[in-house]
């Protein structure tokens, strides 16, 4: 999985953002990449829905993941039942808008319940081999993301 992303700061993006961000797309389908990450919100920080269904169609075949910019919204559990109205979204990554999965469970429960399979919660967040298995316990996702996930 690859991200897309065309410059730091926030998840804001123009229209010439937009293309660019497809540009690197059509390019990952070429490199034979499995998927794609991206977040993109709106002047509210809420889930821009309609730049976020244009790009997932781009990417097809690719997988989509949505990314940690769901954290940066008001609120995680109200933004994943908007993505999950986006039949080509796989799954979030996301912390439940905390700075550990595990400060986060109780919001990725909920995360989890709103998306009822659509979507994949893919708890991220000091996510490491020594933790694992506790974070496994307090979320009970089946997917998830560390920098020190190595066995």
């Amino acid at each position: 999985m690859v991200m897309v992303r065309p410059r730091g700061g926030n998840f804001i993006y123009s229209d010439a953002e937009i293309a660019e961000m497809k540009r690197s797309i059509k390019f990952f389908k070429t490199a034979g990449v499995a998927g794609v990450v991206f977040g993109i919100l709106d002047e509210k920080n809420e889930v821009d829905l309609g730049k976020t269904r244009e790009l997932a169609a781009f990417a097809k075949p690719l997988l989509v993941t949505f990314h940690k910019a769901i954290d940066n919204t008001p609120d995680p559990v109200k933004a994943i039942a908007l993505l999950t109205q986006i039949t080509d979204i796989q799954r979030v990554l996301t912390s439940g808008s905390h700075d550990t999965a595990l400060e986060g469970a109780m919001v990725l429960h909920k995360m989890k319940a709103i998306a009822k399979g659509k979507i994949t919660v893919l708890a991220a967040g000091k996510v490491t081999k020594d933790n694992l298995k506790k974070v496994h316990e307090a979320v009970g996702t089946s997917e998830y993301h560390g920098k020190r996930v190595v066995f």
